[in-house]
């Protein structure tokens, strides 16, 4: 007399979608890997994929997107994506205690590249 068999073949096919289910209808949110502590405000404009990420830390480190590069090579940056791409829209994402003057360098080396539209991204505001 042979033993009774449970066939689990269905149950692993059903755990593996729902498996797949989760992953493909989480959120996900972008995120870079520099850390800023960003300024607190209320905004809800989305950021797009179009748009030009800068990020600025507290040591004065600046990052396009996630790359790490210097002052002139942000510049020629600027100038590429103007040019391909006039309506560009410029995120600065700098961290609460990075000096004035270094955001509005960044923002003057994208006006004169020809970036006129510029953000600056914010978290939101706790109550």
């Amino acid at each position: 007399m042979t033993g009774a068999f449970l066939d689990t073949t269905p149950l692993i096919d059903v755990v593996l979608q729902l498996i797949i289910f989760f992953m493909l209808t989480s959120s996900f949110v972008f995120n870079p890997g520099v850390k800023v502590d960003l300024p607190e405000y209320a905004s809800d404009e989305a950021v797009n994929k179009d748009d030009i990420l800068v990020t600025i830390t507290e040591e004065q480190l600046y990052f396009l997107n996630e790359s790490s590069l210097v002052l002139p090579e942000l510049q020629k940056r600027f100038r590429e994506t103007a040019s391909r791409n006039p309506n560009a829209r410029l995120i600065i994402k700098a961290d609460k205690d990075v000096p004035h003057g270094d955001v509005v360098r960044v923002m003057l080396m994208a006006k004169d590249a020809g970036i006129k539209n510029q953000a600056f991204a914010t978290r939101p505001e706790e109550e």
